[in-house]
């Protein structure tokens, strides 16, 4: 039976919030991103867009926006890649 592959991106998302001090209220506060849907992307019953992706970098890291978007979209990509994470959503 071959291994499935487990998506990376929820879990690495929500040690980057950790890691920023914030929750994902914060996180809905900050982008006006529907918490509910910031819960999705959370547990991985969500992937989200290159918008969405850009709107979290910069909510959660001001001074290194570009580099947390990079990280994230380098999480995606693995995942993707891996055979996790094959839903497609709308970012908002």
């Amino acid at each position: 039976m071959k291994n499935q592959y487990i998506p990376k991106f929820p879990s690495k998302l929500r040690e980057l919030l950790v890691s920023k001090g914030m929750t994902q209220r914060d996180l809905s506060d900050k982008t006006g991103i529907n918490k509910a849907q910031i819960s999705q992307y959370c547990t991985g019953h969500r992937r989200p867009s290159i918008e969405t992706l850009v709107i979290f970098s910069d909510a959660i890291d001001t001074k290194k926006g570009e580099k947390t978007f990079l990280t994230m979209l380098r999480w995606l990509r693995n995942d993707i890649k891996n055979g996790g994470m094959t839903c497609f959503s709308a970012s908002k």
